[in-house]
């Protein structure tokens, strides 16, 4: 008992000598001169695009939101489009589009992007915060040797769908690439998955194309998924169908386990 005392003394002791530390000076900086303690409402927006002889910018269009097609407040530049512009915090998505040239034609390819800007803050000693003003970079350029492999039948967009069905003019594969277009590329979560889609599909599009058995199961895998996205109400009334018949299914089984044997009369 005395020994649970002395230890319930030692904590308490403990608790309260470091409850009084004051360790607020600690690890903290002094804020510079220069500190601004307003919050910022504006910032800067800047464009990264691509120009050269063979890929001309026609015009950036820039709206509040995620609606860069479609959106009501959007400013339209048009080309020379300036480096960087300045504007409220918020929202932004941003539509590119280029007029590329090959072989005696030319294309119109668009470029789309989205950022959210804020500003920016640093907490320095004695509780004061220093605001600057924030600076998102809208990431517009367009790789014209990746669609000159697109027109030549060489590139992979679109990499596993590609592989699964054997040809980039699959009508499935045309439809991923318009919900890609229409869905997936205008918000942040969406965007960020086609980058990385892009990023990593080409080796696993790379070892599904050779292997017959594997392309047959992706590809029955993307038909479902797609089968969902067009038809979604079929989907979901099927998909709870199926599993209410998994459970009927398990429950019958587990009756039938739990039926004692009854002896056959003579």
């Amino acid at each position: 008992m005395k020994k649970l005392l002395t230890l319930t003394a030692i904590v308490l002791m403990a608790i309260t000598l470091f409850s009084c530390y004051d360790d607020t000076g600690e690890d903290c900086e002094v804020a510079p001169s220069g500190c601004d303690q307003s919050p910022k409402s504006n910032g800067y927006l800047h464009f990264n695009v691509t120009s050269d002889t063979d890929v001309t910018l026609q015009s950036v269009r820039l709206c509040e939101g995620d609606d860069y097609d479609t959106g009501a407040d959007c400013i339209i530049y048009t080309a020379p489009v300036p480096a960087s512009c300045y504007v409220p915090n918020g929202e932004y998505s941003a539509m590119a589009t280029y007029h590329v040239s090959y072989n005696g034609k030319t294309y119109t390819i668009e470029a789309v992007d989205g950022v959210d800007l804020s500003d920016a803050s640093n907490d320095y000693c004695g509780g004061i915060t220093c605001y600057t003003e924030g600076s998102e970079t809208l990431e517009l350029e367009f790789d014209r040797d990746a669609f000159i492999d697109m027109l030549n039948g060489t590139s992979k967009e679109c990499f596993i769908a590609t592989a699964a069905y054997g040809s980039g003019e699959a009508w499935q594969v045309e439809y991923l690439r318009s919900f890609r277009d229409r869905i997936l590329s205008k918000s942040s979560a969406g965007r960020f998955f086609i980058r990385q889609y892009y990023a990593h599909s080409p080796a696993a599009a790379d070892f599904i194309s050779g292997r017959p058995a594997l392309r047959f199961t992706v590809s029955s895998m993307l038909s479902a998924a797609i089968y969902a996205m067009i038809h979604p109400y079929i989907f979901s009334a099927s998909f709870f169908v199926l599993i209410a018949a998994v459970i009927l299914l398990v429950y019958a089984f587990k009756v039938h386990r739990r039926k004692p044997d009854l002896p056959e009369v003579c």
